[in-house]
């Protein structure tokens, strides 16, 4: 296909059972964005340069900078790899950033996470699996880089959106981001990661009100503990047509 801004051809000799020819391949731009928060300096993202403004908005409410209900209130302008945010009306600057993940480079920042329990949804374990497999089985961007994580959000069993980035956080932002700006409420939605369950995912679908996790991998002992404390289901190893389930609040109707 046609060859996006953040994406780059390079040459690459392949190797297959004794024979080396040397072909073209695609590989992804890494990007670094910086944020500003009411001026202030809070985060780089390493990320890809491809659905920013979703990156950012899934960002603030992910890390609960912002409520969804208050994403109206915030003025988001990218310039380049500069994104300037402005905050009306609410009174949240935070001081400073820390994260585990990979994608932030030191941070040092900490941001008081919502305390407030999910609202669980109803779910079923075919329907898990459907849609866990379909995100499994890659992205366009997946298929042509082999590079990238991809986050799935559902709701009542159709997916609202699927989003990709180098990092899994980043992928994570961009779905609830692109879900928010869509009208969608988060409360209503499934998340689907081809990463693992780290706490800091649990912690962002806490901060987000999402009440359901599925992965194809395992949660942390943490994971769990903040999952039974919110009320938080989480499913790993949800592929092919086996799942664990590791955290059960489904709500039956």
């Amino acid at each position: 296909g046609e060859i996006m801004k953040f994406e780059k051809n390079v040459m690459v000799k392949k190797y297959n059972d004794g024979v080396i020819e040397e072909v073209e391949d695609v590989i992804l731009r890494e990007f670094l964005l910086d944020i500003n928060i009411n001026s202030k300096p809070i985060v780089k993202l390493l990320c890809i340069e491809k659905d920013l403004q979703e990156l950012v908005t899934g960002y603030l409410i992910t890390e609960n900078i912002v409520r969804p209900e208050d994403i109206q209130n915030v003025d988001i302008k990218i310039d380049g790899n500069v994104c300037d945010v402005t905050l009306k009306d609410i009174d949240n600057t935070p001081s400073h950033v820390t994260t585990e993940s990979g994608d932030y480079k030191n941070v040092p920042y900490n941001f008081t996470n919502r305390d407030e329990k999910v609202t669980p949804i109803d779910w079923d374990e075919e329907t898990l699996l459907k849609i866990s497999n379909f995100n499994l089985s890659g992205s366009q961007l997946f298929k042509e880089t082999g590079n990238v994580h991809s986050v799935v959000l559902a709701k009542n069993g159709e997916i609202i959106c699927q989003c990709d980035d180098i990092g899994r956080y980043n992928a994570f932002d961009k779905a609830v981001g692109t879900a928010v700006l869509n009208g969608e409420k988060l409360s209503d939605l499934i998340a689907f990661t081809s990463g693992r369950i780290p706490s800091s995912i649990v912690q962002k679908c806490i901060n987000s009100g999402i009440s359901v996790i599925v992965s194809r991998s395992a949660p942390t002992d943490i994971s769990l503990e903040l999952a039974s404390k919110y009320n938080l289901s989480v499913i790993g190893f949800c592929k092919q047509s086996r799942l664990n389930i590791y955290r059960d609040f489904r709500k039956k109707d």
